[in-house]
């Protein structure tokens, strides 16, 4: 930083004693003692990546003909491609962006997608899995819609994309999409009904979380009688650390909730942030590097113990409700520890990575609406549980 500065000295000085007639060989040394000072400071600068996808299908064989995009932030294309037979795509993006989002398309199959780490030297490779779009069949008429209540405490990725409003972080998502969310049952008696008292990221129930001056000044600033005035700092100070190009589902359950039988379920707000991205209090939600992705990866690969408790297998079959066909690939969420499964081709999963006593898990896929149900894993509940999921249109 020091020599940079002294050699933009050095070129002011010769710019004071050189004639009129060298103005544009001054300007241009001034310009570039001035870009070294920046990139002394650390400043960000448009830099050149080439980004390698690798689609295959379930089956892991390559996908022909797919189309790859590169997108910065909820929805701003950068660059496209489609993938050769060995279902390759190589782009190359010149960005500032340190995370980008690689989506992938074809007729036939669910849209799919993964974030990369712009910033891991001139090349990032990535792999991304397609799975089949079950064949549709005479639609059946579905009459059962999702309850006003619903609709006012849940929001997932596919509504966050499709939003035409200026989202800056998970705040503007609740305030904007969902900006009765929070709102809580009367409570005349006890008075405990404070609204978004408690927040999860991942299954992580977050405590004392650093605060900082965004959320301290958006407080401030907020009407009273708005939702934003009644929600606590230490919540607004997480919620404006998450980016909303990263969120998988954002639910509230009220002070009545108790679906989830863990302390610090009640009056809260539940975030669940997509593949590859994780949380830390005090930085935000940001991409998991590939080193850690594969860490986690091995971790969760480890073989289980042998003896398990039969009662713990519990079956969880999921169907498209127009075909009655499985659905494969759908991420099984639970809110309570953050684990996750995916169901496989026959649409079930074992909760056997669930923990005994009642829980919640959330169901997504792409192309599909997003749901949610309370879980109970114990000796006296074995029966599987069957749910059906919509389509989107």
């Amino acid at each position: 930083m020091e020599i940079a500065r002294f050699q933009l000295g050095i070129m002011v000085g010769e710019a004071r004693t050189e004639a009129a007639g060298g103005a544009i060989a001054r300007a241009a040394r001034l310009v570039a003692a001035v870009a070294l000072v920046a990139q002394a400071a650390g400043t960000q600068v448009p830099a050149a990546v080439v980004v390698r996808v690798r689609v295959v299908d379930a089956a892991r064989l390559p996908v022909s003909g797919a189309d790859v995009a590169v997108v910065r932030g909820l929805n701003e294309r950068l660059i496209g491609g489609t993938t050769d037979r060995d279902g390759v795509s190589v782009v190359r993006v010149t960005t500032d962006a340190a995370a980008l989002q690689v989506e992938v398309r074809k007729l036939g199959y669910a849209r799919a997608s993964s974030f990369v780490d712009a910033t891991k030297g001139d090349t990032v490779r990535v792999a991304v899995t397609l799975n089949r779009v079950a064949q549709q069949l005479t639609a059946v008429t579905v009459t059962a819609e999702q309850s006003v209540k619903r609709n006012r405490t849940f929001v997932d990725a596919d509504a966050i994309s499709a939003s035409d409003r200026n989202l800056m972080d998970a705040l503007d998502v609740i305030s904007k999409l969902r900006p009765n969310m929070t709102l809580e049952p009367p409570d005349i008696v006890a008075h405990n009904c404070l609204s978004a008292k408690n927040i999860w990221v991942n299954g992580k129930r977050i405590i004392y979380p650093p605060t900082n001056d965004m959320a301290e000044a958006r407080a401030r600033t907020a009407g009273k009688g708005s939702m934003l005035h009644s929600l606590p700092l230490a919540t607004v100070s997480v919620l404006v650390t998450i980016k909303p190009e990263h969120i998988e589902s954002i639910e509230y359950h009220d002070c009545m909730d108790r679906s989830i039988d863990t302390v610090g379920t009640e009056s809260a707000i539940f975030v669940a942030l997509k593949d590859g991205i994780g949380f830390e209090p005090g930085i935000g939600s940001h991409v998991i590097d590939n080193s850690t992705q594969r860490e986690l990866l091995q971790r969760i690969s480890l073989p289980r113990p042998a003896v398990v408790e039969s009662f713990r297998l519990r079956l969880l079959g999921i169907f498209d409700v127009d075909t009655g066909l499985p659905v494969e690939g759908v991420d099984v969420l639970d809110v309570t520890t953050g684990v996750r499964a995916r169901s496989t081709e026959t649409g079930t999963v074992a909760l056997a990575f669930m923990q005994p006593g009642q829980g919640r898990v959330t169901l997504s896929k792409p192309s599909y609406r997003t749901d949610s149900l309370s879980v109970t894993i114990s000796p006296g509940d074995t029966t599987p549980i069957t749910v059906l999921l919509k389509r989107l249109p």
